[in-house]
């Protein structure tokens, strides 16, 4: 306790915990960018609608290029823990694996996709930022590969490259604007054909013969499509499509 002019007895004012502050910076990153884009943010500004001293955002981040990344980061890292998830479970038919990791990916792009834009559009300029992006797909390539490698039996040097083509195309799906969940689905049915027919081109005989009848059925709709993995995905899609 503290006492006032009067005389009164005040309470201390209790310190944000360090992590509490950041996250706190990092939301309020998040809406300056979403209203104004990336010249709103400066660290003026971040410290002024925290309602913190000017000094306290560099006591997080060397300045708002930084601030910017660990935004992206945090959305990254949100998504990569979604399809990490995916990738580890043992048992999933390859084809419902792709539609569910797809299902997912597509669906956060799109919930996010003004930020996202905005955020890599930033982070390309810097290039420390562009070495943290190339890092990041690297260890999305590596997780699909592990998954490939166990579903399939393929070897590293065949997982590798797979895993690369595979992501390229859902990147490239991401990176287009669909203003519907219908869209959305076609976008999700159009990547796992072109999933599947890289997979059946790059798998050698022994392979092709255990699991060729597998990649080859008709797509079926995904059973877990009402889970609320794939569910909350969808609704997220439709709420950026708006």
């Amino acid at each position: 306790m503290s006492e006032s002019e009067n005389g009164r007895a005040e309470p201390r004012r209790t310190r944000t915990p360090r992590a509490q502050r950041r996250e706190q910076l990092l939301v309020i990153a998040e809406r300056l960018v979403l209203k104004g884009g990336v010249g709103a943010l400066t660290m003026e500004r971040l410290a002024e609608e925290a309602g913190v001293a000017k000094t306290v955002p560099y006591s997080h981040f060397a300045n708002s290029t930084a601030v910017l990344l660990a935004v992206l980061e945090r959305h990254w890292q949100q998504l990569d823990d979604r399809l990490g998830r995916i990738a580890e479970r043992e048992g999933l038919p390859v084809m419902a694996f792709l539609r569910e990791y797809s299902t997912v990916y597509l669906g956060e792009v799109a919930a996010e996709r003004l930020l996202l834009r905005r955020l890599l559009q930033a982070a390309r300029l810097d290039e420390a930022a562009g070495t943290a992006i190339r890092k990041r797909q690297d260890q999305r390539v590596r997780g699909l590969a592990r998954a490939l490698e166990r579903d399939l039996g393929l070897e590293p040097e065949a997982s590798r490259p797979l895993a690369r083509f595979v992501l390229g195309a859902l990147g490239a799906l991401g990176d287009r604007e669909y203003r519907s969940r219908p869209e959305c689905d076609r976008a999700v049915e159009a990547f796992v054909c072109a999933a599947r027919g890289a997979i059946l081109a790059s798998l050698p005989p022994t392979i092709l013969r255990r699991v060729g009848d597998q990649l080859s059925e008709p797509l079926p709709r995904y059973q877990s499509d009402s889970s609320p993995t794939n569910e909350g995905s969808r609704k997220r899609a439709v709420k950026g499509m708006r």
